[in-house]
């Protein structure tokens, strides 16, 4: 997955106009997600097992994901209980500290009717709108 995630400013244009050609997604180099896996009941009991029990009516972890203009994984993390929120999940990894931090998205930006729009990842409404 690591070999996908932009890395210099010149792979972040690559892959926002890709986006952009691909998915008509301007100023974008990719989405994120969650997903169900199915598990076993875990060990531990009800109380143990009820963290894991999703509202689909099966017991699952959260498979968390970016992926990039070509279908490619860049980024995941699985594990968190299924009853934690998208949100909570992402906000709780290591790629979105750094994500926030400014440490991996270069300062770029591109004009468009004089507002500044700086690269975005995608994402559904369980991801609140946070400008860089």
């Amino acid at each position: 997955m690591a070999i996908h995630f932009p890395k210099t400013r010149h792979e972040f244009e690559d892959k926002m106009a890709l986006m952009d050609e691909e998915w008509q997604c301007p100023y974008s180099f990719g989405s994120v997600d969650g997903c169900h896996l199915p598990i076993k009941c875990p060990f531990g009991g009800s109380e143990a097992a009820k963290e894991y029990h999703n509202f689909k009516n099966f017991y699952s972890v959260v498979l968390m994901a970016i992926g990039d203009p070509k279908k490619r994984f860049i980024w995941g993390s699985v594990g968190f209980p299924r009853n934690s929120h998208d949100c909570t999940i992402f906000k709780s990894t290591k790629v979105y500290k750094i994500i926030i931090e400014d440490v991996v998205i270069p300062a770029m930006a591109q004009n468009e009717n004089n507002i500044n729009v700086y690269p975005m990842i995608l994402a559904n409404g369980a991801f609140p709108f946070r400008p860089c």
